[in-house]
């Protein structure tokens, strides 16, 4: 580390000659009002107009890092061109808190394994010039996330020590290359003692912490205030606008679209921001919310800064800058929250992480596959099997998922039903109810498709060995329920008893009828079917699935249960269960929620502190029972 003294009138002229070869963002003034000026980051035209003595700007700089809308790939037919960003550019003027937020995108986009090329090409190619902020900003709290102060994630670091006169710290070999043709006014003892005293001064601004608890207690705070009636108050006043996602320098959920051009034949795949603060955040293809209420929203919003991403990651994903605080026109106020909420301490425990980790150049490019098989099951159900062009296995787990992309339309997670018994090809099976599947339904044999995946943790069937098995599908849960049926049969030898119910609302939404047939004539398979709503052609049992469990004997010790089915059913099958004794570690069950990246980083999947499409779709009910959004 090295340190250099400059005029302001030398940074200026060094900043024009990186204008020639960089693109350089500096805080800009945006407008003024009688009370207030407002800062944001932009490309410096002229370096005379950057505002060194700005206050927090309206948007955080993220945005040149991790852009608000992204190209990850292009497409033309079937050709894919992964694309990445790593042109050059310098990030001047940063405040300590924002420098803190840039370091824990690193941290979530490197993820567990799953490393995002897409924002690293473009995090690689930036040179950060930090500089300390001169006084404490309106609603933020960065002494209570010790936010206030920084000592790497930076290249260089700017610090005044007279009103033109600026120390300037070297920390990289990037920010070498920026100061290496600088001259440099002598560095004595006086400015030693000058630089020691700024420090000082500024050091006196920030004393007086925020929170009335240490940020270290919040985990358990929040785990203990999980369903206080504050939430409900929140939820009341929240508007539900999204702006405090906007705003914030860490969120970094997204969204994915395929984006055509004139032809229809090309387009790019992009991702866009998302907000969870959004009804639509958590729908998925069929209707169903998951987060329904603002109360809920909001929750999860504190939840994901102070517990769930600490619990993971082992850090705040919050800097204090109060960016959120003064952005709500609801005057809502995480300060304000914590401290409301700063009552008791309880031990926390959560699920372990069993992340998928994804091979390739980018995690978010597809494999192509061929249709060779299809199949209308129903009016709106169709089953296909596809096989990779290079020739190779899927290698998946029973309950695993795959993400399909139809160019140009989008892509959707698909449950996996072949067995991975079945080796050379894989079969899907989906039902028309989006833009993506609607497409998919279009398809002929040899048609192709990308494939990402397979994600997420499936069934472990090396726990069932020997035990009897009992599932309960209730409509298209008989779809990934199928691959562990499958690969069941195909080891029949391993495993005891097995039991199937299945549900659906009427006898034409019945599907695999002819395995159904085969099921139902084995000697070592139990097989029971109701429907909802019958014609006067249906014979067998009519009434919702849990009326099958007085049909069947288990054996509660030895038994284990695989639930898949509507959301809505879930609740009434447990119920059916623990009146049978069969023990929490025993009872299984897949969970559907919108997953759109597949590799924990979109956010639109999360449960609690839990991502769906990694630790999930499959857990134990004692993995998920003190989980509020789970069931």
């Amino acid at each position: 580390m090295t340190k250099i003294l400059l005029t302001i009138r030398t940074l200026n002229e060094l900043i024009k000659n990186w204008s020639k070869e960089n693109k350089v963002i500096a805080p800009l003034k945006k407008y003024e009002t009688i009370e207030h000026k407002k800062y944001y980051f932009d490309e410096v035209k002229n370096p005379e107009d950057i505002e060194w003595n700005y206050i927090t700007t309206i948007r955080p700089p993220k945005e040149y890092v991790y852009p608000h809308q992204q190209t990850l790939l292009k497409y033309k037919e079937n050709q894919i061109q992964l694309t990445f960003d790593n042109s050059p550019q310098i990030l001047i003027g940063l405040h300590p808190c924002d420098i803190h937020s840039i370091n824990l995108l690193e941290v979530s986009f490197k993820g567990e394994g799953n490393i995002d090329r897409n924002y690293f090409e473009k995090r690689n190619a930036t040179t950060i010039i930090g500089m300390d902020c001169k006084t404490k900003c309106d609603k933020s709290f960065c002494v209570s996330m010790g936010t206030y102060k920084i000592s790497e994630g930076y290249d260089a670091y700017i610090r005044f020590i007279e009103n033109d006169i600026l120390l300037i710290e070297i920390k990289t070999e990037k920010g070498e290359k920026l100061f290496k043709n600088a001259q440099s006014e002598l560095i004595n003892n006086k400015i030693i003692s000058k630089e020691q005293k700024v420090i000082e001064e500024r050091n006196k601004l920030f004393t007086e912490s925020e929170f009335t608890l240490t940020k270290n207690e919040i985990p358990t705070l929040l785990e203990k205030s999980y369903n206080s009636l504050l939430w409900k108050d929140i939820g009341q006043k929240c508007l539900s606008c999204g702006s405090c996602n906007i705003v914030c320098p860490t969120c970094f959920c997204f969204d994915v679209r395929d984006e055509n051009d004139l032809t229809i034949t090309s387009g790019e795949r992009k991702r866009y921001w998302d907000a969870c603060q959004l009804k639509d955040f958590t729908r998925v293809a069929g209707n169903e919310v998951f987060r329904k209420t603002r109360e809920g929203r909001n929750r999860h919003r504190i939840f994901r800064k102070f517990k769930y991403l600490f619990d993971r990651y082992d850090n705040f994903y919050c800097i204090g800058c109060g960016r959120c605080n003064r952005a709500c026109l609801a005057e809502i106020n995480i300060v304000n929250i914590i401290n409301d909420l700063y009552k008791e301490y309880k031990e926390t425990k959560t699920i372990k992480p069993v992340p998928f980790v994804v091979k390739g150049e980018s995690i978010y490019e597809p494999k192509l596959a061929k249709i060779v098989k299809m199949e209308q099951f129903t009016e709106k159900e169709k089953w296909f099997e596809f096989v990779f062009e290079d020739g190779s296995d899927l290698g998946h787990m029973p309950g695993q998922f795959v993400s399909v992309s139809v160019f140009g339309v989008g892509e959707a997670p698909i449950s996996i039903t072949s067995s991975p018994t079945k080796k050379g090809s894989f079969e899907l099976c989906l039902r028309k109810i989006g833009n993506v599947t609607e497409k998919l339904h279009q398809l002929k044999v040899g048609d192709k498709v990308g494939i990402r995946g397979p994600f997420g943790r499936g069934f472990p069937y090396n726990k069932m060995y020997h035990k009897d098995i009992l599932f309960v599908c209730g409509g298209l849960g008989l779809i990934p329920a199928r691959s562990l049926i499958n690969y069941i049969l195909d080891n029949r030898n391993q495993f005891g008893k097995m039991i199937i119910l299945y549900g659906c609302k009427t006898p034409e939404e019945i599907l695999y009828r002819n395995e159904i047939k085969m099921w139902e004539s084995r000697d070592d398979v139990e097989f029971h079917i109701t429907v909802d709503k019958a014609d006067e052609n249906w014979k067998g049992n009519k009434g919702v699935i849990t009326t099958l469990f007085s049909k069947i004997k288990i054996n509660p010790l030895n038994t284990v249960a695989v639930i898949v089915g509507p959301p809505i059913m879930y609740k009434f099958v447990m119920m059916e269960l623990f009146a049978k004794n069969i023990l929490h570690d025993n009872i299984y069950m897949s969970l559907e929620r919108r997953m759109k990246c597949g590799v924990g980083k979109c956010g639109h999947c999360q449960i609690n502190g839990v991502y769906v499409c990694q630790e999930g779709p499959v857990f134990s009910y004692s993995e998920i029972k003190n989980l509020e959004e789970a069931i």
